[in-house]
Parts: C-alpha cells; sequence; structure tokens
C-alpha cells in the first residue's frame, strides 16, 4: 500500500473498479467550529472527477480512541495472521 501525502493530509488506494480508483483520504477539517479528523472514501472517475460517497470526522478524543482500537487490532494481527473464523475453513480445506 503505497500512501500519497499532500498539505491538506493523506490517502491511499483501496479498489480500482474499471476507470475508477477508490481511495480512502484522511484530513484535518472543521466541523461545528471544531477542528476534526476526516476520513473520507472517494472514489476518482474518469479525467479526475472526485466524489465523497462517505466520511466520517473526529474530535481529538474520539480520533485517539479510534487509533488504539486500531493499534489494539494491529497487535493481534502480528500475533494471529489467520482471522479466527477463517481457522475452520482453512482446516476443512485440509481435511
Amino acid at each position: 500500500m503505497k500512501v500519497e501525502w499532500s498539505e491538506e493530509g493523506c490517502r491511499w488506494l483501496i479498489k480500482r473498479l474499471g476507470s475508477t480508483f477508490i481511495y480512502v483520504e484522511l484530513s484535518l477539517a472543521t466541523s461545528q467550529g471544531r477542528s476534526v479528523l476526516k476520513r473520507s472514501l472517494v472514489p476518482y472517475g474518469k479525467h479526475g472527477r472526485r466524489r465523497e460517497v462517505f466520511a466520517e470526522e473526529y474530535v481529538l478524543e474520539d480520533a485517539v480512541k479510534a487509533h488504539m482500537a486500531e493499534a489494539v487490532l494491529i497487535d493481534r494481527l502480528r500475533l494471529h495472521p489467520l482471522h479466527p473464523s477463517s481457522a475452520p475453513l482453512k482446516q476443512a480445506l485440509r481435511g
């Protein structure tokens, strides 16, 4: 995964569907007079047409909680590279 940085924040490609490229974008924004971390799902079409289809905004306290939750899951991923729900499937394929 390649993270592209800009003055506004960063983005990374998550999917290509034909001529559409779908990115997750992280940026700082202002919402209701407060600074927030904004995570958006943004498809880019032909000629660079951009359309935000989903966005979530976090004030600092909530952004820290989300970051901590992701850190915990990343640690679990390091310890268990196979998702627990895939274990029965893997055993069934072996058996």
